[in-house]
């Protein structure tokens, strides 16, 4: 495993991070039944190849990626791995609440101390005023301070602006950013990556292969890859593409099975940058990407619960995979499957409570409104 130290930071981290939000399932379709001897051998292999960088949320996989993680860890020393989490604002609603969610995180996960502490999912709406309200920068001070959080940083959805304005404002170590080389001009990737060199932090990359879009390309898109290194895989590109920047320390990867975690291992274990080839072989991919895939979801699922039903991010990627590989009649058998589920776009009220989860900014009910249409206009 390839390592990095970043002088502001003084510890070796792995390039290759394990993201905890997409663990195997015993059933597809509930995201809450991790599959435990799975992970626990994919957290084994990973310890034994020197992943044992760990990133996790409150809400991921429905409140259960905590405490799984804290179950497959324990049979660990403390100081082997190290633990990254972060404070749900969704869930504060008084300063009290700041206290009770990281005790409680704590608590599942097993731990005394985290290495890394983020506030999740920064952005200048109704997330800064609440970090504002409730001094939540000044409880994570705190929690420094006792030696509850060796580390402070913020995960972030918004804008390059923004970023600047907010790394100024507080003293961090580290920020975790949405970066892939599909989003570099489209959700301007590149501009803000540009912000963070200038500011000097180092970073941590959520989303490198894009919710996988980028490792399940359809063959005709994907076929400047192949040709440029036979043998590679579409996520390899993927990830050492974006692990060509200096500022980023760690690229996290939420790895399913056994086999995406052993291919990144094996992409992270020899320093070998993009050639000029393949460098260009990714700007093709990219110019195709963007002429026939529509809606930028990544499947995070931060909309889900829907109040109403719909699955919604189920309901865009199925859309997208149709729109980059065809198949009308499957695509047709699904969407309707799903509507006598009760998990149709038919059931979207249009009451917009999605829309301020949403880290990709989308305007989801008017994106679901388009998909129905054009899943109307199919048959």
């Amino acid at each position: 495993m390839l390592y990095t130290t970043p002088p502001s930071l003084g510890i070796r981290l792995p390039r290759l991070g394990f993201g905890c939000m997409r663990l195997p399932l015993t059933d597809p379709g509930a995201p809450a039944s991790i599959n435990m001897e799975e992970f626990q051998q994919m957290v084994d292999y990973a310890m034994d190849n020197g992943v044992n960088y760990f990133d996790t949320a409150y809400m991921y996989h429905g409140g259960q990626s905590e405490r799984a993680l804290g179950q497959v860890l324990r049979r660990y020393p403390r100081e082997s791995y190290i633990l990254v989490d972060k404070m749900p604002l969704g869930e504060i609603h008084c300063e009290a609440d700041l206290d009770r969610v990281f005790r409680e995180q704590l608590a599942r996960c097993g731990v005394d101390y985290f290495d890394f502490y983020f506030i999740h999912g920064v952005n200048h709406r109704e997330k800064d005023e609440k970090i504002k309200k409730f001094d939540v920068y000044g409880f994570l001070q705190r929690m420094h301070e006792e030696g509850r959080i060796r580390f402070l940083g913020f995960s972030f959805h918004d804008t390059p602006a923004f970023f600047g304005e907010f790394v100024n404002r507080y003293r961090w170590d580290l920020a975790q950013v949405e970066l892939n080389y599909f989003d570099w001009d489209l959700q301007q990737g590149r501009e803000l990556y540009e912000e963070i060199e200038k500011k000097g932090i180092p970073v941590t990359v959520m989303e490198p292969v894009r919710g996988g879009l980028l490792a399940q390309l359809p063959e005709d898109i994907a076929a400047p890859l192949a040709a440029a290194a036979p043998g590679r895989t579409q996520a390899s590109f993927a990830l050492r593409w974006i692990a060509q920047f200096p500022q980023v320390a760690v690229v996290l990867s939420g790895m399913s099975n056994m086999q995406q975690l052993r291919e990144n291992i094996e992409t992270f274990s020899v320093n070998e940058p993009l050639s000029e080839a393949e460098s260009a072989a990714v700007d093709a991919v990219r110019d195709r990407l963007r002429e026939r895939y529509e809606i930028p979801c990544t499947r995070c699922r931060y909309c889900m619960e829907c109040p109403s039903g719909t699955d919604i991010p189920e309901q865009f990627w199925r859309y997208n995979r149709f729109r980059l590989v065809g198949g009308k009649e499957d695509y047709l058998a699904w969407y309707e499957k799903a509507a006598e589920n009760g998990k149709g776009i038919d059931r979207c009220v249009q009451c917009g409570a999605c829309l301020p989860k949403c880290p990709q900014n989308i305007d989801i009910p008017a994106r679901l409104r388009y998909v129905r249409e054009q899943a109307e206009a199919l048959r």
